[in-house]
């Protein structure tokens, strides 16, 4: 068993702590809804694809994923410059991360490629920091940008 002078301690309980042993840190991509707007309504099938898509993106550890399928914006994540998408990223977001040099927007499709029904493919559009996705929008119906068609 390791020592325990540099794991941090954990209060679970009123009188019981563990010690974190680092298990996780900053592996696997992870996501959050906190700063989540939505644009136009999903169908029921969007639901279960964008669980599917959620799913497949923190299979695998983040790296792992990147070096598997970066540049492959039909299964993975794109990234766009923040000053090329005219979209506001949320005030309550900046509080807690400034604006940074470099920043991109990381989007991803809810479906693997292809158009649903006769309409736009549905997107999630965020910033990744520290493997942690902040999803900002979800565009299901596909048209909070221009595609490049």
């Amino acid at each position: 068993m390791g020592s325990t002078k540099n794991k941090s301690k954990i209060k679970i309980q009123e009188n019981i702590t563990k010690y974190c042993n680092q298990c996780n840190p900053k592996q696997y991509l992870k996501f959050n809804f906190s700063f989540c707007n939505e644009n136009g309504k999903p169908a029921r099938e969007d639901i279960s694809s964008l669980f599917k898509k959620l799913k497949f993106l923190s299979k695998d550890r983040y790296k792992t994923m990147m070096i598997t399928y970066q540049g492959d914006k039909k299964n993975f994540i794109e990234s766009i410059s923040t000053n090329k998408l005219k979209l506001n990223i949320p005030i309550e977001f900046r509080q807690i991360y400034p604006t940074e040099t470099n920043e991109k927007y990381s989007i991803f499709r809810i479906y693997p490629a292809g158009i649903p029904k006769g309409t736009a493919n549905p997107r999630v559009i965020g910033i990744i920091k520290n493997t942690i996705f902040y999803v900002f929008y979800i565009d299901w119906k596909g048209d909070m940008y221009s595609h490049g068609r």
